[in-house]
């Protein structure tokens, strides 16, 4: 079990696909998906360009919020 975890931070820090099973992503792993780095997405998350669900001081992202927020980006 420790293994795949580490596994799986591994290809997150690579910038390797993030896993689509998941519900909901962290700050940094969602920064991963986008290709942009944290600081980036917490100014769009500010400014209310991406939607996101707070629980306490933890900002949660959901996939299908952030393939919309790329979806909007398009030209």
């Amino acid at each position: 079990m420790l293994s795949t975890f580490t596994t799986e931070q591994s290809a997150l820090t690579a910038g390797n696909n993030i896993n689509t099973q998941k519900a909901v992503y962290t700050v940094p792993e969602a920064a991963s998906y986008l290709t942009i780095c944290e600081r980036k997405l917490r100014e769009l998350i500010a400014e209310g360009e991406i939607r996101h669900c707070r629980i306490g001081r933890r900002v949660l992202l959901r996939i299908e919020d952030l393939s919309d927020y790329l979806e909007s980006q398009l030209v």
